[in-house]
């Protein structure tokens, strides 16, 4: 994926699910954001390779490194407090 970088090792996934599938997702997967779309729930995921049926890879946004940082999937290699990380380095972290 273009935006990346050279040191990403993991990759953003999207797929509409049910809304009674998304714990599981949560418990399987680094579920970094959910939001209700048209009655499903669109979920966003990182991960080396497809979480599973339905998903598609997306490029990773500012909004998604933001999310796997306050939800607390960066790995030992995220960034420290302040120092400034471009959006590929902290999703690389958090596929981790």
């Amino acid at each position: 994926m273009a935006g990346c970088g050279a040191g990403c090792s993991g990759v953003g996934w999207s797929a509409s699910v049910e809304r009674t599938d998304v714990t599981a997702l949560r418990e399987q997967h680094a579920v970094i954001s959910t939001r209700l779309y048209t009655g499903k729930t669109q979920v966003n995921v990182i991960a080396d390779n497809s979480p599973g049926s339905g998903f598609d890879p997306v490029e990773p946004t500012l909004e998604d490194a933001y999310f796997a940082a306050i939800g607390g999937h960066l790995g030992t290699n995220g960034a420290a407090a302040g120092q400034v990380v471009s959006e590929g380095a902290v999703y690389a972290s958090a596929a981790r």
